[in-house]
């Protein structure tokens, strides 16, 4: 029998033409160290894709997240699901950009920066469409 398939969900921050990314550790022990993504992770048992997104976000940036749709979805690695979804962030930005409080740290990049950078495997479908769609 096939082992059920991991969901992630992860978030789309975007403002004035930039896209909000996280770095992963650089101990990063799946083998994706120092890679630039957006910020998420696992589904946790019971919880939909949107709470397992605020959850996430509240644990590793310290920033409420509001979800706003649903972007896209795609197999990232074997046996593990991750969907994009656009949010926007509610409450003060007065401590952002500050180090994040899981991985590396964080920043905004344009479509062009974030091309350049070294990111996770999914991030090329995520700024793809992003671009189809004029949002970034």
């Amino acid at each position: 029998m096939n082992a059920p398939i991991k969901q992630v969900a992860a978030g789309v921050c975007l403002r004035e033409g930039r896209i909000l990314l996280a770095q992963r550790l650089l101990d990063d022990p799946h083998g994706y160290a120092g890679l630039w993504e957006c910020a998420g992770g696992k589904v946790e048992p019971g919880e939909s894709l949107a709470e397992a997104l605020r959850r996430e976000w509240k644990e590793e940036l310290d920033l409420t997240a509001i979800v706003l749709m649903h972007l896209c979805s795609q197999e990232y690695r074997p046996g593990t699901e991750v969907h994009h979804f656009i949010l926007e962030l509610s409450g003060p930005l007065k401590h952002f950009p500050a180090k994040a409080l899981a991985g590396e740290g964080f920043g905004w990049f344009t479509l062009k920066e974030a091309r350049g950078l070294d990111s996770m495997p999914s991030m090329a479908h995520v700024l793809d469409t992003l671009e189809a769609m004029k949002l970034l």
